[in-house]
């Protein structure tokens, strides 16, 4: 069974989080990508982001009152017959972004989502339940943010 690793980032601007959606999928997700031979998770979603929405970002640590780059939000493992992909989620921030711009090649939009639209937004069950944590989080570390 071949394993694929995907670091993914929620980007937390303004107490929303923001969305992309993409073409394959054309649904809604935070933003990340493929990990490379002889790249760390952080490189990875640095990266991605980079390449995706042309934003700097800074990891949130999710479980102390301080910014440290290695510890993820939420891992998820999804297998099928096939393969096994690794999901690691990380909470950011951006101090640039006023200079999003949207590789089209990969995604069609991007949305700032607040807490009542994800309430009524149409999502997965698992990416709703994600955000609602996310919320929870931005509700109890505006210090962070």
């Amino acid at each position: 069974m071949k394993t694929k690793i995907v670091c993914m980032g929620y980007i937390i601007q303004d107490s929303k989080v923001l969305l992309v959606k993409h073409k394959k999928t054309n649904r809604y997700m935070s933003c990340g990508g493929h990990l490379k031979e002889n790249e760390n998770f952080t490189e990875c979603l640095k990266r991605e982001i980079k390449e995706e929405l042309n934003l700097d970002i800074n990891i949130i640590n999710s479980s102390s009152n301080e910014i440290k780059e290695e510890i993820p939000f939420v891992i998820n493992n999804k297998k099928n017959e096939n393969k096994n992909l690794i999901i690691i989620e990380y909470l950011c921030k951006t101090n640039n972004f006023k200079e999003i711009k949207l590789n089209k090649n990969e995604l069609t939009e991007f949305k700032l989502f607040s807490k009542e639209e994800v309430e009524i937004y149409n999502f997965n069950p698992s990416l709703k339940e994600i955000l609602e944590k996310i919320f929870i989080f931005i509700e109890t570390h505006n210090n962070l943010i």
